[in-house]
């Protein structure tokens, strides 16, 4: 029979069967966050898994943004609920 990536060759061509690899590869590899963003994304990843709803998770981690280079993620989260909590 023959490899999946010949026959899809045959009927797509070369290049376009190339671009679909360079594609699923960088999709597999994707580019590194810096560390506010990632703590950004988890404090909103946690905010949820406590059952807040996604508006009111962005607004708060939004208003925390620019704490999220200098306080730790546990007082980013602490701060967090204390924004929503005290609504």
């Amino acid at each position: 029979m023959g490899s999946p990536h010949l026959s899809a060759k045959q009927v797509f061509g070369r290049d376009a069967v190339e671009r679909q690899i360079d594609l699923r590869q960088q999709k597999s590899n994707p580019p590194e966050l810096d560390p506010a963003e990632q703590k950004r994304q988890k404090l909103l990843a946690a905010l949820l898994a406590q059952g807040f709803k996604k508006t009111e998770s962005k607004k708060a981690v939004a208003k925390l943004a620019r704490d999220a280079t200098t306080l730790s993620l546990e007082q980013l989260i602490r701060r967090a609920l204390e924004l929503l909590v005290s609504r």
